[in-house]
């Protein structure tokens, strides 16, 4: 038995102060309905993001718009997470899923499968339709799997359901208080705790 983490960056606008003064890093595609979906296995994670600030409304054949990275994870939570709220999800798989996991990262990260748009793949179908590929959820067709996991709160409510149904670990990290975050709604137990490094 092996486990894979699935990582979510909660939704979030600046606080009326930090506009005031022009802190345009404080600035989030998306705002409350923002955030990011990312995967851990091994020593990496991956995710689908947009190669640059603007983007298609549909997606374009042999379109360039976004792609999958692989980050090593303590890097990617010192210099991406280490001030957002985040719930973080511990999922047990096989070894063959594990395996599949880490050649579709490989594989997806020299080859995009589609195109980054607003009406098509995004961060959150794209992780759902990693997870689906490896049997952790349900397979549903393209169309579905993005108006499923239209934004990363959709996937991570279905997530967090599931999580609470298996008795699953779950970490939640407290963002800075510079920003306004989405109300978080965790299960209310023992299963909060669990290291993430």
């Amino acid at each position: 038995m092996k486990y894979i983490t699935v990582y979510f960056k909660y939704g979030s606008i600046p606080l009326k102060s930090q506009r005031l003064t022009g802190n345009t890093n404080s600035r989030i595609i998306g705002g409350m309905w923002g955030g990011h979906a990312a995967i851990h296995v091994d020593n990496i994670v991956f995710s689908f993001r947009k190669n640059n600030i603007r983007f298609p409304l549909f997606p374009k054949r042999g379109g360039n718009h976004g792609a999958f990275r692989k980050e090593f994870f303590r890097d990617w939570m010192h210099n991406e997470m280490n001030a957002c709220q985040y719930v973080a999800i511990k999922i047990p798989v096989t070894i063959s899923q594990y395996t599949e996991l880490l050649y579709l990262a490989n594989r997806y990260t020299e080859s995009q499968p589609f195109d980054y748009a607003f009406f098509g793949h995004r961060c959150a179908s794209a992780c759902y339709h990693i997870l689906a590929q490896i049997d952790v959820l349900q397979w549903h067709p393209r169309w579905l799997t993005i108006l499923k996991n239209f934004c990363p709160r959709m996937l991570r409510n279905r997530v967090l359901k599931i999580a609470v149904k298996e008795q699953l670990p779950i970490a939640y990290h407290e963002g800075t208080t510079s920003r306004k975050w989405e109300r978080p709604k965790l299960p209310k137990y023992s299963q909060l705790q669990f290291s993430i490094i």
